[in-house]
């Protein structure tokens, strides 16, 4: 794998999620009844990109989020 299947990887995920958000706004938007739910399913999706994240850099020795600065993110968000 080299650094252009990384980043096509990531498009990919980019687009998925912006679409999970997307429908998960408009669901709640429209149906409270639905709220719990969406929030079921977003805690249950972190959850498991965490523990996935967390057992692969285990395994591997290395994290792929360990060199993020979370003030550069911080810094992006107020723009």
């Amino acid at each position: 794998m080299d650094l252009k299947a990384v980043e096509a990887a990531l498009q990919q995920a980019d687009g998925a999620l912006k679409s999970a958000v997307d429908a998960s706004l408009q669901l709640m938007a429209t149906s409270t009844d639905e709220e719990n739910k969406v929030y079921t399913l977003w805690e249950k999706y972190m959850g498991e990109w965490w523990g996935y994240l967390k057992q692969k850099s285990q395994e591997k020795g290395v994290n792929p989020l360990a060199g993020i600065s979370y003030a550069r993110l911080r810094q992006k968000l107020n723009v």
